[in-house]
């Protein structure tokens, strides 16, 4: 059974699929990670064979517009890889994010990802990251906002919520499609829980079939 499964799984996988006005050639791809995710890690893991997309460690927003590409830590990348790399974008005010988006164009990127995923005290005490997810409003019109400002593939990497309900997370997934995001990445665990319990995978189901873009779990 398991042999007849293999080659099924590596076709999937290797099926392109469509994000906004672009395309991949699989549907694997490299999860945002702070602290991981660095051109370093990148270049070694493409040495590996690599993933459909990479995405940048967090970027501040505030930061992009000014930030210089050869001595950031973070907003940093070789030239090869920007045809499959997505930038990934953090803060507080739609009009900064907004702006650092119109940098990530410009730069040639892949597309930008807005983090509403990050649960460490220190990201969310300032209304970055997942403390977003607490107003879904501002979350919906800073998708808004960076759509209007960019053409690139837009997605979002979000959580459940701050409560475990997972009619929380389909409502946001809904909002943001309609913002204009054209991928969601989505972590199935509540906030407060940052990594200490096991993700919920059930809630992946939920919000794809809640929404007609990827959704990447």
């Amino acid at each position: 059974m398991k042999s007849d499964m293999k080659p099924s799984i590596r076709k999937f996988i290797n099926t392109p699929l469509k994000i906004g006005n672009r395309s991949i050639p699989g549907r694997l791809i490299l999860a945002p990670m702070a602290g991981l995710t660095h051109v370093a890690f990148r270049e070694l893991l493409e040495s590996y064979g690599g993933c459909s997309l990479m995405v940048t460690e967090m970027c501040s927003a505030r930061s992009v517009p000014q930030e210089n590409r050869y001595v950031s830590p973070v907003f940093r990348w070789r030239d090869e890889e920007l045809p499959h790399l997505v930038c990934q974008i953090f803060g507080a005010d739609p009009e900064v994010m907004a702006t650092a988006a119109k940098r990530v164009e410009a730069e040639g990127f892949f597309g930008v990802d807005l983090n509403f995923g990050c649960s460490v005290a220190a990201i969310c005490k300032k209304n970055w990251g997942a403390a977003l997810l607490k107003t879904p409003d501002l979350a919906e019109k800073m998708v808004r906002d960076v759509r209007k400002a960019v053409s690139i593939p837009l997605s979002i990497k979000y959580r459940t919520g701050w409560e475990d309900r997972p009619d929380l997370a389909v409502d946001l997934a809904r909002r943001f499609e309609s913002a204009g995001a054209d991928a969601l990445i989505f972590h199935p665990r509540v906030a407060p829980d940052r990594r200490t319990r096991p993700p919920k995978w059930a809630y992946i189901r939920h919000v794809k079939q809640a929404v007609s873009i990827p959704v990447f779990g």
